[in-house]
């Protein structure tokens, strides 16, 4: 009788010991999913999609029959401007890359030559970068520094932006870029690129571009930056100019208001012997 009762005790002692075995077995972990994926290995993934409804009362042109809008043309339409995504890998110390890219009906308005119209589809920016310190160089197609206003509409105060920024200062560049943090508050740049808006040089010469910020306060930031070069004034019959721009940018950071000051002259048309008046 003692051997028929000590044995199912004995099997039930062991089922206890092996159910608490396998509790203290620590649970196999989850696969990690993209984000943190990308997040562990430094990689960013940002993007936006804007989408406006349009209406235009006027003709929408000068007299001269130029345009006087440039993004917000269209006289009675939805319209899917920027449809958006970046990748970037940019850290403080070391090599990094940025891939910018852009679909929709903006596309062929800020593509660079030879590239210029057709696809609604454009490489905004690509470009890899070496950060050491204060100092960080950029080789690639980036973004200009000219004024207050940007590609991106979610970086600009206003829905629409001005004839200024569609006609009088580039979009991007295609060279060398250097910057140097002097200090918190003080900021310099310096480069070396083929020009507004040219991925493949259309001449032999080079523009160069310098800027300066600084940033006194949180609430308040001044740029002053310029481009000075011998590039085509009209791509398309190799007009020829010397440009020469500045920049004076206000931007309160609280403030839903910028203030700029610019001075830009084209001289010397080697066409017609003509220098176009500043602007």
């Amino acid at each position: 009788m003692q051997h028929r009762t000590t044995m199912p005790a004995a099997l039930a002692a062991a089922a206890l010991l092996g159910h608490a075995a396998r509790a203290e077995e620590p649970a196999t972990p989850a696969a990690p999913s993209l984000a943190e994926v990308l997040a562990s290995s430094g990689i960013s993934v940002t993007g936006y999609v804007d989408l406006s409804y349009e209406y235009l009362s006027g003709l929408g042109s000068f007299a001269s029959g130029t345009a006087d809008r440039v993004f917000d043309a269209r006289h009675d339409s939805f319209t899917l401007h920027q449809a958006a995504l970046t990748l970037a890998r940019q850290p403080k110390e070391g090599f990094g890359v940025l891939v910018n890219l852009t679909a929709g009906q903006d596309a062929p308005i800020i593509k660079s030559y030879p590239n210029t119209g057709g696809s609604e589809f454009d490489v905004t920016q690509a470009y890899v970068q070496y950060a050491t310190g204060p100092l960080t160089l950029v080789g690639g197609k980036f973004v200009t520094l000219a004024g207050a206003e940007t590609i991106n509409p979610t970086t600009d105060t206003n829905f629409s932006r001005s004839i200024l920024f569609g006609y009088a200062i580039p979009f991007t560049h295609t060279g060398l870029r250097a910057s140097y943090a002097l200090s918190e508050q003080l900021s310099v740049t310096l480069g070396l690129n083929n020009g507004w808006d040219q991925v493949s040089d259309a001449n032999s010469q080079k523009t160069l571009e310098y800027g300066m910020t600084f940033t006194p306060a949180k609430t308040l930031s001044l740029t002053v930056d310029g481009y000075l070069g011998r590039e085509p004034v009209g791509i398309a019959d190799q007009l020829q100019g010397q440009t020469l721009r500045y920049d004076l940018c206000w931007r309160p950071k609280r403030v839903p208001y910028r203030g700029r000051l610019r001075y830009g002259l084209l001289d010397h048309d080697l066409r017609h012997g003509e220098s176009a008046p500043p602007f």
